[in-house]
């Protein structure tokens, strides 16, 4: 089948992760895939593209106002295409540029699948939504239930499909010998966050410092200065500000380090690693954090940073939002800080509740591990082209 894919790839985003972990399982399954990427992506990992990979057009970026105009219509069109998939819509900046062309791939016999990954549909309030209302998609794939009840509102429940977002397959590795590649303490317990928001890491770190002091651990940070917005430059700032040793540091860099001198038991890596490069951190960590604050109340939500790194089987513990709300036993959830010490002591210290953990985890990512995953795209996708689509859900 040859798959035509829009979306980003090689970043660190939700979106990326998905379509990277779909995309090279098609390609294992020795379908053809044409992956269409923006040029300026500024989330972009240290990985190279892949040659199946072609950067054609702008996307919206963190400073939007510089954001060029760009769009290489010859570049979509060039190819023939059974599947076209377009995913994060709001994305793209000619978006009126990039509806022109879906129309000609369509009218070209190729069935177009979006992928709805929005909090939001798309361009709410704005004259743009109908041009992704009105448009004729063969199907509409969403994540969970909840995404389902949102789109009902504006198209056919018979178009709408349910695949849940994948996780990471089993990977397995030598904990001992991963350790020894990144440089980890071997013998020590280690907690591992990682994303770009920094702020979300920012609020657990007082909470983390009450623990390390009773039980210690090595906590690692995976982050990438670069890719913070203004906003979470100043935040950092603010909270740099307040440590005692604070030193009139103003560079994103800088207020790093500060706090990693006096958080002793902090290491900030600044990487944007690709998604093995990931998983080997992921692998090589006792623990996974990921704390989130609650969504705004009109806005769907999933942690792609949970569901991607429940493959490696190393349990999370994440505060108790709406990003965790489809998952139960899978993720050791906590309902605020405080709950987090407890919570975290018990995490280090007791080795049975982690191992019931894990075998929650490994029942759920066995349903839905990304190789799964990709036979059930796939087998929506041989439907549409037979044009025999009877089942809306894929669960």
């Amino acid at each position: 089948m040859q798959i035509g894919f829009l979306t980003r790839w090689n970043a660190s985003c939700a979106t990326s992760i998905l379509a990277e972990l779909l995309g090279r399982e098609w390609i294992k399954e020795g379908h053809k895939l044409r992956v269409y990427a923006p040029l300026n992506d500024p989330r972009l990992v240290n990985a190279k593209d892949e040659d199946y990979v072609v950067r054609c057009y702008s996307m919206v970026s963190k400073d939007w106002r510089k954001t060029q105009y760009v769009f290489h219509k010859e570049t979509l069109l060039q190819e023939s295409h059974d599947i076209f998939i377009v995913q994060k819509v709001d994305f793209v900046v000619p978006v009126k540029e990039l509806f022109k062309t879906l129309s000609i791939i369509k009218r070209r016999g190729a069935k177009i699948v979006y992928i709805f990954h929005e909090r939001k549909v798309p361009f709410p309030d704005n004259a743009l939504f109908s041009l992704f209302k009105n448009f004729d998609w063969d199907a509409i794939i969403c994540f969970d239930n909840r995404y389902k009840l949102r789109l009902v509102k504006y198209f056919s429940p018979h178009k709408i499909h349910i695949i849940p977002f994948p996780t990471h397959p089993i990977v397995c590795k030598n904990v001992t010998q991963i350790r020894e590649k990144l440089g980890l303490p071997l013998n020590a317990k280690i907690i591992l966050s990682f994303g770009w928001r920094i702020i979300d890491i920012l609020k657990v770190l007082p909470t983390l410092n009450y623990v390390n002091k009773i039980y210690p651990f090595y906590y690692v940070v995976l982050t990438n200065p670069e890719h913070y917005s203004y906003r979470q430059v100043q935040q950092l700032i603010s909270f740099t500000q307040k440590l005692p040793n604070y030193k009139g540091e103003t560079q994103p860099i800088k207020c790093l380090q500060a706090i990693q001198e006096y958080y002793k038991f902090i290491r900030f890596v600044c990487d944007s690693p690709s998604i093995e490069r990931l998983y080997d951190y992921l692998l090589a960590s006792d623990l996974i954090l990921v704390h989130k604050e609650r969504p705004p109340k009109d806005e769907i939500v999933i942690s792609s940073t949970v569901f991607f790194a429940l493959g490696s089987l190393t349990p999370i513990i994440t505060s108790d939002t709406e990003y965790v709300e489809t998952l139960k036993n899978e993720v050791i959830k906590y309902k605020n800080l405080e709950h987090l010490k407890e919570i975290l002591l018990r995490a280090l210290k007791d080795t049975q509740f982690l191992e019931e953990i894990r075998k929650c985890v490994t029942k759920c990512v066995q349903q839905i591990s990304a190789d799964r995953i990709a036979k059930k795209y796939m087998q929506l996708f041989e439907q549409l082209l037979s044009e025999n689509v009877t089942l809306s859900t894929y669960v």
